[in-house]
């Protein structure tokens, strides 16, 4: 965060902000396969065929949390069923464990901020969904930058301060926890071992394996770093701050461009094929800001949401670059930040917290009724988190 109290990833001009208002509907795909070397030369690829996207439908929608104060959805686990949600506190945040039976705990009162830090991302689950690492605020009076960085045993009911003076918190690889702190840097849960992957550049994001990161590195240049060692420039900036764009299995990696028209850019992460969805190739659907991105668990499908566009959402194909619509229950629309995992997709919307069971395609239907049946037996009425962080205590530390 700057001086002037801003989150450094969201920073930019008043002129860059107009441009990115002005992004307009999308249906069909303008498609660029570019492959682009750390020298910045391009050479044209043969277009792939043009396939139409798995198609998404919402089976059931329903709202699993609320508040009368602002919320932040950090994190789904990776099994679909668990949220980590922030609910305003004073001064810090209440970290929220929601259960889709149902049932939901305070784990933490001293996290971030969501006035201090974006609202996606500043809690992860491990991979096993047993740990939680968070960014903490080390005092609720002035919550600011930089923080704590926590780690909770969900299994003892323990927490732990790994690391102080940090920037963001990436998630998990293996055992170690990503973090920002002077670049990007990991630890284990003991403590002692760290290990700095990048040290001269500030980390705007990082994979859920911390094999491929993006930076922005000297005078304003933004670059992906992939696993293989290649690295690619990017002329753009992040599509959602604070929450990952690189796709399950580091295949693709999703930014805006506002180099000449405004546009949404899809990048393989082992090519550095581009798919360019200009603002002139729209037609019905939107991708005015904000905007909200999501990949499909199997990293084959991006789901786009916009809320200027009537609460549009829709699914590309990072192959094709085409658009399908997502099919909704009547009443039900998506909202910021979406969270996908298994056959369950989180959103915020409004004052509430919601949980979609979706299908692509109608497959595996018994398990998808069995799921259904499950979400509305632990809801029938969403559960209230105002207030709880000034009533609930903070884990125990070891």
């Amino acid at each position: 965060m700057d001086e002037r109290g801003r989150w450094p990833f969201a920073s930019q001009t008043k002129r860059d902000h107009a441009n990115m208002t002005r992004l307009g509907p999308i249906v069909a795909a303008l498609i660029f396969l570019v492959s682009v070397g750390c020298d910045g030369k391009s050479s044209a690829t043969p277009t792939p065929p043009i396939q139409t996207p798995k198609a998404l439908s919402v089976l059931e929608a329903l709202p699993v949390a609320r508040s009368n104060l602002p919320m932040a959805l950090d994190a789904l686990s990776a099994d679909g069923t668990h949220l980590l949600i922030r609910s305003e506190g004073s001064g810090c945040d209440a970290l929220n464990l929601l259960s889709l039976n149902g049932d939901s705990k305070v784990i933490a009162n001293d996290a971030v901020s969501r006035y201090a830090a974006p609202s996606q991302g500043a809690a992860r689950f491990s991979q096993d969904g047993t740990r939680v690492a968070y960014l903490a605020s080390p005092s609720c009076d002035s919550p600011q930058l930089p923080f704590n960085l926590n780690v909770i045993d969900l299994v003892s009911g323990t927490t732990k301060t790994l690391e102080t003076g940090v920037e963001w918190v990436w998630g998990w690889k293996d055992s170690s926890v990503l973090y920002s702190r002077d670049g990007l840097k990991s630890k284990d849960q003991s403590g002692e071992s760290e290990e700095a992957t990048i040290t001269s550049a500030r980390v705007v994001d990082v994979s859920e394996d911390g094999a491929a990161f993006v930076v922005y590195e000297a005078r304003g240049q933004i670059s992906l770093h992939s696993e293989d060692g290649r690295d690619y420039q990017l002329e753009g900036f992040p599509a959602t701050p604070g929450k990952s764009c690189l796709s399950p299995g580091n295949r693709w990696y999703c930014f805006l461009s506002l180099t000449g028209e405004p546009a949404l850019v899809i990048i393989s992460a082992s090519t550095g094929e581009q798919v360019t969805i200009p603002e002139s190739e729209a037609q019905s659907a939107d991708l005015g800001l904000p905007f909200n991105v999501a990949w499909s668990p199997d990293g084959t499908s991006l789901l786009v949401h916009s809320s200027t566009s009537g609460y549009q959402s829709s699914i590309i194909d990072p192959n094709s670059g085409q658009i399908v619509d997502v099919t909704m229950p009547s009443g039900v629309e998506f909202g910021p930040n979406i969270e996908w995992a298994g056959s369950v997709v989180a959103f915020r919307r409004d004052a509430q917290v919601w949980v979609a069971i979706v299908a692509d395609g109608g497959s595996g239907s018994s398990d998808l009724e069995e799921l259904r049946d499950n979400l509305r037996a632990g809801f029938p009425v969403p559960v209230d988190l105002t207030g709880l962080s000034s009533t609930e205590p903070t884990m125990s530390s070891p």
